[in-house]
């Protein structure tokens, strides 16, 4: 007989500690609304693989019920094109070559991104590591320390007005620029 918790916040601090794997990815509502049942006043945990499982059959029904839809008015369709074609050839007029509808293709998945390696044994200050090279958070650091070296400190506005040239996100360029200052151990405001 499983475990009765005589409140909701003790189910859930329950369930938190026997499958902390899974609910380090849960909200305490989640938790709640899927994990949780109330039984006989109390309230009983709920097995994280019953219930993945029950998700995974829904998803398989939900997958056959689209293919079936799909496969049915694939049929509806060809049927009608065959009805036109018999209409047209009944009536003494030319049928028109309509082309052959294509068959449903599955989805396909997306192209894998090329994503940047990762560097082994970064540099590390101040509790940040400098991005891997080759990345465009890289370029934005390298264009930081170009500007350093050249004697006019970068700023937040000047990279934020390069980056949509170099095809940079402009927010992602901004804190790219606070990880490099903290980085460097700049703290405070420029001079002016």
């Amino acid at each position: 007989m499983a475990k009765v918790y005589n409140s909701k916040s003790n189910a859930v601090r329950a369930f938190r500690t026997q499958f902390a794997a899974i609910a380090e990815k849960l909200t305490n509502d989640q938790i709640r609304a899927d994990y949780l049942d109330e039984d006989d006043g109390g309230w009983v945990l709920i097995d994280p693989a019953a219930v993945q499982a029950h998700d995974d059959a829904e998803q398989a029904r939900a997958d056959a019920e689209h293919e079936a839809r799909q496969a049915a008015k694939a049929k509806e369709e060809a049927a009608k094109a065959k009805s036109d074609a018999e209409y047209e050839a009944s009536a003494g007029r030319a049928a028109k070559a309509a082309p052959a509808p294509a068959p449903a293709k599955p989805a396909a998945k997306p192209a894998a991104r090329k994503g940047v390696k990762v560097e082994a044994n970064r540099e590390e200050r101040n509790g940040v590591k400098r991005p891997s090279a080759g990345g465009v958070c890289r370029a934005v650091w390298d264009e930081c320390d170009a500007r350093q070296a050249a004697g006019t400190p970068p700023t937040v506005k000047g990279l934020k007005e390069l980056a949509p040239s170099r095809g940079w996100n402009p927010n992602n360029a901004a804190i790219e620029f606070y990880q490099w200052r903290k980085f460097n151990g700049i703290t405070g405001r420029a001079a002016k």
